[in-house]
């Protein structure tokens, strides 16, 4: 079972060595930045963040909101263990309440999607096939606040 803490700086280079390849060119197409340093802006700039560690301490995700928008950075250390990323998820939801709050995700990505539904973002609400310009489809999923239980 994965703990929670709040997000540091620290915890974002065990991160990002861990990120899967798909993950990097992901970020690097969404950002034009490296994404060590796409990441870090990310999660400064953050309403709330949240680190998802194993149980060696080894950040394996980090979870973060900023203005109403949800978003899940997980590496490989998170490779079949699906059910503990969701129920992390789910925990830092409910302490957040009530709260509208929105996902971006990749129409291609099947396991960022699933995760997210799993959490309770299952009310899709707009479709893009060429967000930011960068030609890769996307769906917004809103939360369904009675879906955390």
């Amino acid at each position: 079972m994965f703990n929670l803490r709040k997000y540091a700086a620290r915890d974002l280079l065990p991160l990002t060595i861990h990120l899967r390849e798909a993950d990097k060119n992901y970020i690097l197409a969404m950002t034009n930045t490296m994404p060590f340093i796409a990441l870090s802006n990310s999660f400064a700039d953050a309403d709330t963040a949240v680190t998802i560690v194993n149980e060696d301490d080894t950040p394996v995700a980090v979870f973060a909101v900023s203005g109403g928008n949800v978003w899940l950075q997980t590496c490989c250390l998170t490779d079949g263990r699906a059910l503990d990323v969701i129920r992390a998820g789910k925990e830092i939801l409910k302490r957040l309440g009530d709260a509208e709050l929105y996902c971006v995700v990749p129409v291609k990505d099947t396991r960022v999607r699933l995760l997210c539904k799993a959490m309770g973002f299952n009310e899709q609400v707009e479709f893009t096939d060429n967000f930011n310009g960068t030609g890769i489809a996307h769906v917004e999923l809103k939360r369904r606040t009675n879906c955390l239980n």
